[in-house]
């Protein structure tokens, strides 16, 4: 009896195989790639009735005049994306398969000028796909602003597919404004993790860079909060008071570009001063930022930044008594990839004033913030407790 033919979307299958090529980790062009296949298809299907010479015919090792039928089709469906031939939908819903949403994601940065916030939240959101993308996505000028300049990932600063990829970014961006951002973020990475070396010598580099007109309002905050973070460690007021009415006087180059209300420099250098317990200056700066703000900004307040805000007020405004607002904050309302930093400052302020008496409350909140620091390798944040 001759053999019947499957109509098969050959697109479809293409799509299919490329996809088990990368789950796999290499190209299937030889015969031991395709026994070693066949094993991890078994692995996934032990009953299942498949040998090494039916995945030859599927990849093109041996002449084959036949459709593959639905059965290793089925297999294969399962393997890269946990469903059946049917159901595998490449062109409809990429995101039911990180490989393939990772191509799509490259393709997307790939044609276009500028990336959305919700494509950053999809590479943010997956572990596999940072350390599938980070490095590649470092080296596109069209990722540079939304996924690096305008959303430092503040809870990655311990992970090494972050921090190559900054590498890898500065080395393609090569600007004054790409140093200050990349230095900066080492900078606190060093303060976060406790290196005290790599904190004197970014501090050290950041001083020896020249602050343009051109330099974003971020990163020039962070030209100033980060030799204000470093006196305040060495106890030189001095040089911290110095640096603080400098950043005071330069501040008015960034007042009028505060449409983007929390990334602005004022917040950037408020940032800085929170991690080192100094409110009375940021009460100054946060003075100065209102009235700015009041005068500047037309968009509405993004729910980050009215986040933002409510930690800036408990902190600065509530360390004689309880501030109740913080009971607002949500870490959630966030942007991804910087909820874990800002629920450590969270968790701080609880615990600084939660009434000894409330010994079961305590011991809740103790382990949920020495369990995040453990999470995040923020050593630093068990000063904010202990002052």
């Amino acid at each position: 009896m001759a053999r019947t033919t499957t109509l098969i979307d050959f697109e479809k299958l293409s799509h299919l195989k490329k996809m088990a090529e990368h789950k796999f980790g290499r190209t299937i062009t030889t015969s031991k790639d395709c026994i070693d296949l066949t094993n991890a298809l078994l692995k996934i299907n032990k009953s299942a009735n498949l040998n090494s010479q039916t995945i030859r015919r599927l990849f093109g090792l041996v002449k084959n005049d036949f459709s593959p039928s639905i059965y290793t089709l089925d297999l294969l469906a399962q393997y890269v994306a946990n469903c059946y031939w049917a159901d595998y939908n490449f062109k409809v819903q990429p995101e039911n398969n990180t490989l393939a949403l990772a191509d799509w994601i490259l393709d997307y940065y790939a044609n276009e000028k500028f990336g959305f916030t919700q494509v950053v939240d999809l590479i943010v959101e997956s572990e596999d796909l940072q350390n599938m993308l980070l490095v590649k996505l470092a080296k596109l000028r069209s990722a540079h602003w939304m996924l690096f300049e305008h959303r430092p990932l503040r809870d990655n600063l311990n992970k090494k597919s972050y921090i190559k990829a900054l590498e890898i970014y500065l080395d393609n961006k090569g600007t004054t404004e790409a140093e200050i951002f990349v230095y900066g973020m080492f900078f606190i990475r060093a303060l976060l993790s406790g290196n005290k070396n790599d904190i004197e010598k970014y501090c050290q580099i950041i001083e020896g860079l020249t602050l343009s007109k051109d330099v974003h309002n971020i990163p020039a905050g962070r030209k100033f909060g980060v030799p204000l973070i470093y006196y305040h460690l060495i106890n030189d007021e001095i040089n911290f008071n110095k640096t603080f009415n400098e950043a005071l006087t330069i501040r008015d180059n960034y007042t009028s570009r505060m449409d983007y209300n929390g990334t602005n420099f004022d917040s950037t250098i408020i940032e800085h001063l929170l991690l080192i317990e100094r409110y009375e200056e940021i009460k100054i700066v946060w003075g100065l930022h209102l009235k700015s703000k009041e005068k500047y900004c037309t968009t509405p307040d993004s729910e980050c930044y009215k986040q933002f805000n409510i930690l800036i007020k408990a902190y600065t405004f509530g360390q004689q008594k309880f501030n109740r607002d913080i009971m607002r904050f949500d870490c959630n309302k966030m942007r991804v990839g910087e909820r874990k930093y800002y629920n450590l400052f969270f968790l701080a302020y609880l615990i600084k004033f939660t009434k000894k008496s409330s010994q079961q409350k305590l011991i809740k909140l103790n382990i949920q913030y020495k369990e995040l620091i453990e999470d995040t390798g923020y050593t630093y944040f068990k000063n904010l407790i202990n002052n």
